[in-house]
């Protein structure tokens, strides 16, 4: 029996994204293309909880993840804003900057496939990540 497996599935772990971001963006770290399922470690969270209170979770508290680190997804699909018309398996690309686009262009990866229509410049859409470790720029 293997005894150096670490993680059996490795769907949801936590990963080093770019500083200050938040939980539900979509991230390439590497290979990977993942969604963040908390916000990165030094992120101050304020919570509000009505009537007028809030509550202040310090850097790391809210995610339980180190500064430079998110708890993030590298499967399943999420409401995602999108620039760009897609549709029903159209692909989805990813820049540079992390925002994602349905123009195929130098520099931009391959992130997933879209799983609804959307006809607005920029709005949030149904996308499927596609982790298939295509390291090369998709043009």
């Amino acid at each position: 029996m293997a005894t150096n497996i670490v993680f059996k599935e490795a769907e949801f772990i936590s990963l080093p994204v770019p500083t200050g971001t938040k939980a539900g963006l979509p991230v390439r770290i590497g290979t990977l293309n993942a969604i963040t399922v908390t916000a990165e470690g030094s992120v101050t969270e304020t919570i509000s909880l009505g009537a007028g209170m809030s509550l202040t979770q310090v850097s790391g508290a809210i995610s339980g993840n180190l500064p430079g680190f998110a708890s993030c997804a590298l499967h399943g699909a999420a409401i995602l804003q999108v620039t760009g018309a897609t549709t029903v398996g159209g692909a989805v690309y990813i820049k540079a900057d992390n925002t994602l686009t349905t123009t195929l262009a130098a520099g931009s990866k391959l992130f997933g496939t879209a799983l609804r229509v959307k006809t607005a410049p920029v709005a949030g859409v149904l996308v499927k990540l596609i982790n298939n470790g295509i390291a090369a720029d998709a043009a």
